[in-house]
């Protein structure tokens, strides 16, 4: 095999541009050539000023007509694109067979990497001129995008390869940040959906340019952004396709060694491009490690929310909290479980109370002189993760209460005062607080209560059992499962009292 013939530069200006040539770490800009077959229409003409237009200071345009036939014969496109240093080049054409036809080649070291043809439609085809507006600047990098399903297909087809070759025509220079300012049009290109697989016709794609305007909003400092079309609007049809082979893409593709970035440890970037770091923690000690800290278990769910609850009654409410606070924590193994084990385990230990207000044993349990805490479950006073988790179960399931027709007044008083004393959030929880009254008084008998009680309350009608019938005078036994009552007999019902 004969070795490759080597261009030794005769002087410093021939060093210079083989030096130009040759592959450099940061390439230049790509440069854009226009050429034109023999027979070229007039709407071709027009389709390649604007783009010439869009790609002006990287683009080349030759004006001489040129008999080439780039998927028979490249080899005056690749000439061309040697003599002129070009990477991309846009050939138009027009015939029978082919009409309106562009074709846009890719090239890596001055051989044709992959082809495109595109069928210009000349029906819709609008150019700049026809837009009476203001145009961008020369020399800005566009807004790219695309949208429709044909340009994300899994696999390699004309579309794909048409998405590829349309950014790198329109994409300008790399740079490494961008003027806000500097952001004036965008060029957007869709693609029609596939109707079917037998379709002769296959969808069309979509070229359409906006000036972007950014106008004030009142009342904020982000600006509001408009699109106005500036033209020019194309619809292309995809004719032939050359792809490029596997191992020219490869090469093509590659990246020097010297730009790529330094990785750091444990550090990585996700497919966002946010930064993400890992931390390497030594061996932990699990017997250190708080578990019972939940958020259910915050003091907020026993803190009263009324204004009544702020009283000096509410004070001797919350020093089991006070008291519980000042406490060292307790190193159980209960709360080594689970939270939803050992809060099941907790209510276990609450037994169901019952209480007749209309036996004076049974009011001893509300009186004013009884502190609250003695009132309340033992296991509540233990520790402030049992007494949060506890009081609200307890007070909502397992605390019944009876109140009679016709209650004394000091019945009112000694029940009033342990209602504010538990504060809101609990007073709210009591679903077992159940009156005797007539029906005909029961709008009455809430009023009344109200007012001696200091607590807004509702009544709703509740069932009667044989629980309830030996709270009521004798006379009123027919309120037991299976009797019923004469008509013209008044008794009294049985109502559930709910808290505001």
């Amino acid at each position: 095999m004969l070795p490759l013939r080597q261009i030794k530069p005769k002087n410093a200006r021939t060093k210079r541009f083989l030096d130009n040539k040759a592959p450099q770490a940061v390439e230049n800009p790509r440069q854009t050539l226009f050429l034109r077959y023999t027979t070229c229409s007039e709407v071709l003409h027009l389709v390649m000023t604007d783009l010439f237009a869009l790609k002006r200071h990287l683009a080349i345009k030759f004006t001489k007509k040129n008999d080439v036939h780039p998927f028979e014969d490249p080899s005056s496109l690749e000439f061309f694109s040697e003599k002129n240093d070009a990477s991309l080049m846009v050939y138009a054409s027009h015939s029978k067979k082919r009409p309106h036809c562009l074709t846009i080649a890719r090239f890596f070291e001055y051989k044709v990497l992959d082809m495109l043809e595109l069928m210009v439609e000349s029906e819709t085809m609008r150019t700049l001129s026809q837009f009476k507006n203001a145009k961008a600047a020369v020399g800005l990098k566009p807004l790219i995008s695309f949208s429709g399903s044909a340009w994300e297909s899994p696999e390699t087809n004309a579309y794909t390869l048409a998405k590829s070759v349309l950014l790198d025509l329109f994409k300008g220079s790399d740079t490494s940040a961008v003027d806000v300012e500097g952001l004036q049009y965008m060029i957007h290109f869709s693609v029609d959906e596939e109707e079917g697989k037998d379709e002769v016709r296959k969808p069309q794609i979509h070229m359409r340019c906006y000036l972007l305007r950014t106008k004030r909003q009142p009342g904020s400092t982000t600006p509001r952004v408009e699109m106005e079309e500036m033209g020019p609007r194309i619809d292309f049809r995809v004719g032939r396709v050359k792809e490029a082979d596997p191992e020219a893409m490869k090469q093509a593709m590659r990246k020097p060694k010297g730009q790529e970035a330094k990785t750091k440890k444990n550090v990585d970037t996700d497919l966002i491009g946010d930064k993400v770091g890992r931390i390497h923690l030594g061996r932990q000690d699990l017997g250190q490690l708080q578990t019972r800290k939940m958020k259910g278990l915050k003091r907020s769910r026993d803190v009263a929310s009324d204004e009544e609850d702020a009283s000096a009654g509410a004070a001797e409410g919350t020093a089991a909290d006070a008291v519980l606070d000042a406490e060292a924590p307790i190193n159980s193994p209960l709360f080594d479980l689970p939270p939803e084990l050992w809060c099941r385990i907790a209510r276990f230990s609450l037994e169901h109370e019952q209480y007749d207000l209309s036996d004076p044993d049974d009011l001893a349990h509300f009186e004013k002189t009884r502190p609250l805490r003695r009132s309340q479950p033992p296991v509540t006073r233990t520790c402030r993760a049992l007494r949060h988790e506890l009081l609200p179960y307890y007070y909502g399931k397992c605390l019944n209460i009876f109140l009679g027709p016709y209650p004394s007044g000091s019945t009112y008083d000694e029940l009033g005062f342990w209602l504010k004393v538990i504060g809101g959030a609990n007073r709210r929880l009591l679903t077992n607080l159940t009156f005797f009254a007539f029906p005909t008084e029961k709008d009455v008998m809430e009023k009344v209560m109200c007012a001696e009680l200091g607590v807004k309350l509702t009544f709703h009608r509740g069932t009667a059992s044989s629980e309830l019938a030996d709270i009521v005078p004798p006379r009123l036994e027919i309120l037991q499962v299976g009797k019923s009552a004469p008509d013209n007999v008044w008794f009294y019902q049985p109502y559930i009292v709910r808290f505001e």
